[in-house]
């Protein structure tokens, strides 16, 4: 019997993926301006930037772009880019919120962990890795896993 052939804008190499740029979406520079500002209207709000809700951060200049990197994601090659973020302008706790901002317009954020974080860190706390801790909270090798997610 022949190999199965596979074919879709989901079936993709390396050298494919370069030479195709329609998983790339540049912000122009309105739409870096506006999240510039959403960023800033997030900083003075009263609550830390993990806590923001799905409507707390305008990203209305980018909603149309956020539609077709959803499309890309789902119907095209399966993963997407958004290129040109002011992550330079931003600092951290506000990079956090805008991604958090990003991820609810695109879908829904969900709870991470039993603390209830939407957002965590991944760094090295020193903590073991066992049945009681995470593993993005220590430096011990993981073993093969998948996440559970649709979209990230």
């Amino acid at each position: 019997m022949p190999p199965l052939s596979i074919t879709g804008p989901n079936v993709w190499t390396a050298a494919t993926a370069d030479g195709d740029a329609t998983w790339r979406f540049p912000l122009s520079s309105n739409q870096r301006e506006a999240v510039l500002h959403a960023a800033a209207r997030c900083q003075k709000s009263a609550h830390s930037p993990r806590a923001i809700s799905a409507n707390e951060i305008e990203l209305s200049s980018v909603r149309g772009l956020l539609r077709e990197l959803y499309s890309q994601v789902e119907t095209g090659r399966g993963f997407a880019l958004i290129d040109n973020v002011p992550l330079e302008s931003l600092d951290y706790e506000q990079q956090v919120a805008l991604m958090l901002a990003i991820s609810n317009e695109v879908g829904q954020v969900v709870v991470q962990n039993f603390e209830g974080d939407r957002i965590v860190d991944v760094r090295d706390e020193g903590i073991a890795y066992s049945h009681q801790s995470r593993g993005y909270r220590g430096s011990a090798p993981l073993p093969f896993h998948t996440d559970g997610a649709n979209l990230f």
